[in-house]
């Protein structure tokens, strides 16, 4: 409508919840679609699949994750092999998944830490960490990167997924699982997902540039020594000839014409289920901000650093009248999540109903350094908005 797709810079770009998310649902991790996006009741893909593959492929649409662990629950599910830890495992979003697991007969997790998915399975199998794990990633722009190792395994039991997954099916006796590399599972890909044709390991390398951090003015030994190399990866698709892949779509047409605007029908926002949270709280978080006074401070008995700072909680003047609260009064905001603590600072240009609070990332790495969780950034609290109350401390005028 606004003449932006088709644009180099432009377009529209779904925002998914997590990383590599779009390569998942490119090569088929999703329930009712085939790799390539395909839907799994199209029979003629379903049959191009099933003959690159040999095998045959069911036609209705498999469990997504909330459905699965539904099924774990009520006994129609017996026996799950759950790979890594998901903070939706705990943060109710998906309903009670511990006591869902727990009803299991019998549980495998593939998983770094201990989690307390991992301390309810029947057998744990070890993975490493994304450090030392070799492969791919597709972001949103479907640039598909070499992912590599920082470092190799430790001597210890710790696999990738990919080994486990093969030494899974070769015991059980199912076949096709026999790749002995994250390149052989890329070329894979590229044969049975179209828009991925063109791309594997080796043209992800040969994609790669020098790139000399020491700047081209320093003596060529020190260009050298400081050198390295660096990828924009490829974006699919990859026509015939191409290096870098396809930057920019939908330059000329559309495969499916142009779309048919609808007008949405308005529909007036929900009220706060919570009475005793009668207010919307809408947290932020950004690197800096130069007009607040912050102080940076080590604490003698962790030796770390933090930052000391009085936050602001902004409101409408409104709702300050009738939750009696005055500009510099100092108050917090207590939700089912959190607690947080501030000073009062009246915003016109929020909505009546609406808390407003800005935390900085550099908070956030203190808090992840001085966590005591194995895993701290899988915790990390997102930026939800909640139903929430503003509480006068004590001694506030």
């Amino acid at each position: 409508m606004t003449g932006n797709v088709g644009e180099p810079g432009a377009g529209l770009y779904p925002v998914r919840q997590g990383a590599n998310e779009q390569g998942a649902w490119d090569v088929g991790c999703i329930a009712n679609r085939l790799p390539g996006r395909g839907a799994a009741r199209n029979e003629r893909a379903r049959n191009e699949l099933e003959e690159i593959l040999q095998c045959s492929l069911p036609a209705e649409r498999g469990l997504a994750l909330a459905e699965c662990l539904e099924g774990a629950a009520d006994g129609r599910i017996k026996a799950m092999a759950l790979v890594g830890d998901s903070p939706n495992l705990t943060n109710g979003r998906l309903g009670n998944c511990l006591d869902a697991l727990d009803k299991l007969d019998f549980l495998v997790v593939m998983d770094t830490f201990l989690s307390e998915a991992a301390r309810r399975a029947d057998v744990v199998l070890p993975r490493v960490t994304m450090a030392e794990k070799t492969g791919s990633v597709t972001n949103l722009e479907r640039r598909v990167q070499r992912l590599e190792p920082a470092f190799q395994p430790g001597k210890g039991e710790a696999r990738s997924e990919l080994w486990m997954l093969r030494q899974l099916a070769q015991r059980l006796g199912v076949p096709g699982f026999d790749h002995s590399s994250a390149a052989e599972v890329m070329e894979e890909i590229a044969r049975v997902t179209p828009v991925y044709a063109g791309v594997s390991h080796a043209a992800l390398e040969g994609a790669s540039s020098l790139v000399f951090t020491s700047g081209l003015d320093s003596p060529k030994p020190t260009q050298m020594l400081y050198a390295g190399r660096t990828s924009r990866g490829m974006q699919w698709p990859v026509l015939e000839g191409q290096k870098k892949g396809t930057a920019t779509l939908y330059s000329q047409d559309f495969p499916m014409g142009r779309a048919n605007l609808v007008a949405p029908e308005f529909r007036a926002a929900e009220s706060v289920p919570e009475p005793d949270f009668p207010a919307w709280l809408a947290p932020g978080r950004v690197l800096l901000q130069r007009d607040r006074d912050s102080r940076i401070e080590l604490d003698a008995g962790s030796k770390r650093n933090s930052i000391a700072r009085t936050e602001l909680i902004e409101l409408n003047a409104g709702d300050g009248a009738k939750w009696s609260v005055a500009e510099g009064d100092l108050v917090r905001i207590e939700s089912a999540q959190a607690e947080i603590a501030g000073e009062v600072r009246f915003n016109a240009t929020l909505p009546t109903g609406v808390i407003g609070v800005t935390g900085l990332f550099g908070q956030l790495a203190v808090e992840l350094e001085g966590s005591d969780d194995p895993n701290p950034m899988a915790r990390t609290p997102g930026l939800d908005v909640v139903p929430a109350r503003i509480v006068k401390d004590s001694g506030t005028q």
